[in-house]
């Protein structure tokens, strides 16, 4: 139902190509996705593109509808020609990827048609190297058989493939999974061209996040490494919740834990990983969190993370289940982590009764009862939250609470707990490789936080 922004740059570049006769791509600067082109199912609507020249090299072009009348910009920009660099800068965010496998995540059913909505050419993403919560390394897939225009007009494209550049846009929603997100502007678009029928590498990093709204770097590479375009300062704003799937893959479920965190206890800062656990699965996502440096541990075995820049030494905290590994880094003073993972359990009330002692017991029967959970459920809940306070180094016995107005009002299974002045974030949710549903616990101190409404990457 969208005109889909990246069709709406070709056509901006269009028309600054023929006030200027100039064919090859401008640098695009200043854009601004005002307004969304949106077309009824069926219906057709008219566009039409101002451009003026301000400068020699400089046209400032403008887009609009006539759903508007033609009275209103729904894209502007600001077209360069001659200011891309010769030779092409090279590649910079991809420098931090090493060698990163394909996860075992297939976008063509864990992705598209539920937390993406493209479809037909737009759906390019062949998969995942990287995915965090902050950043993405990823596989657009070729497509040199698609026609953008009617038979009889012409067929050029000054930008090269649009598909393509909408994965590499899209491709980014799988780091927020939960909710819906739309551009709304880029500071620069420098481009060489893509090539229809080559394979791509979608590089892409946080900048920074501002509640609903972030703002995100990206690159991409051709199979020869070499850079073809590089967006910088992307602005994405979530304008819609998806609801969470029937079963939640390993890959997604680690950034949506981070993700929703991050809400439920803004300014904590707290670091997520799921991988798969052995061959090195626990090592490798516990530095893919941290960036670099080596996990060290303490006396007593606990693991921590190196110092990082500007930040105090980092804690760690590791939890495996089955074939999965969780892992939780934080930095900053005050820092104490926890996280556990566990498949929900079948055991009767009086094995239950004397895991969790008396006091435990009765929070998840409340639990139970209050979100229509089963027992074995709440009280997997509750076992998990106790081994993340015991990973934190909380007294045996210490008080756990259901903390007030921790209820969940988006229905996709999270609640907070509380032990004094700890929080502890708490999923239930089924997930693939466990083959059922499991609680996922991560306890934070919260005593040191940042700005609760900004967080760097």
């Amino acid at each position: 139902p969208l005109f889909a922004a990246v069709v709406g740059l070709e056509a901006m570049a269009q028309a600054a190509a023929a006030v200027t006769g100039t064919l090859r791509p401008p640098v695009f600067e200043q854009v601004e996705l005002l307004r969304p082109v949106a077309v009824a199912p069926g219906r057709s609507t008219t566009l039409r593109l101002a451009a003026l020249v301000r400068a020699p090299g400089r046209v400032e072009v403008a887009l609009r509808d006539r759903s508007t009348g033609f009275a209103a910009d729904h894209f502007r920009a600001v077209c360069r020609f001659g200011a891309v660099p010769a030779p092409a800068p090279a590649p910079r965010l991809l420098a931090a990827f090493r060698g990163d496998p394909r996860l075992a995540f297939d976008p063509a059913s864990d992705l598209y048609g539920d937390v993406l909505f493209h479809r037909g050419r737009f759906r390019r993403v062949a998969g995942y190297r990287r995915l965090r919560a902050t950043e993405c390394l990823a596989d657009i897939a070729p497509d040199g058989s698609t026609a953008w225009f009617g038979r009889y007009l012409p067929d050029r494209l000054i930008l090269g493939d649009p598909g393509a550049r909408d994965a590499a846009i899209h491709g980014i929603q799988a780091c927020i999974p939960h909710a819906t997100l739309l551009p709304t502007g880029v500071d620069r678009v420098v481009t060489l061209g893509l090539a229809a029928g080559a394979p791509l590498l979608l590089a892409a990093r946080e900048r920074s996040r501002h509640g609903d709204d972030f703002v995100y770097d990206l690159e991409l590479v051709d199979a020869q490494g070499r850079l073809r375009e590089r967006w910088e300062g992307l602005r994405l704003k979530a304008v819609d919740r998806i609801a969470p799937p029937a079963s939640w893959t390993a890959a997604l479920l680690g950034p949506h834990v981070e993700r929703r965190l991050q809400e439920i206890l803004p300014g904590t800062g707290v670091r997520v990983a799921l991988a798969p656990n052995g061959h090195g699965g626990s090592r490798d996502a516990v530095f893919g969190l941290m960036g670099a440096g080596e996990l060290r541990h303490r006396p007593d075995g606990k693991p921590e993370a190196p110092e990082a820049p500007e930040a105090d030494t980092g804690q760690v905290s590791v939890s495996h289940a089955g074939p999965l590994m969780l892992a939780v880094v934080r930095y900053g003073r005050n820092s104490r982590v926890g996280c556990d993972l566990e498949p929900v359990a079948a055991r009767p009330e009086e094995v239950w009764r004397g895991l969790l002692g008396p006091d435990r017991f009765g929070l998840a029967e409340l639990i139970a009862r209050e979100r229509g959970e089963s027992r074995d459920a709440a009280a997997t809940r509750v076992w998990a939250a106790a081994e993340s306070l015991a990973k934190a180094g909380v007294p045996h016995g210490a008080p756990l609470t259901l903390e007030s107005g921790g209820e969940d009002s988006r229905g996709d299974g999270w609640l907070l707990l509380r032990s004094g002045a700890l929080r502890i974030g708490s999923l239930l949710a089924p997930v693939r490789e466990l083959a059922g549903p499991a609680a996922l616990a991560v306890l934070v101190d919260p005593g040191d936080l940042g700005d609760p409404a900004e967080t760097p990457a």
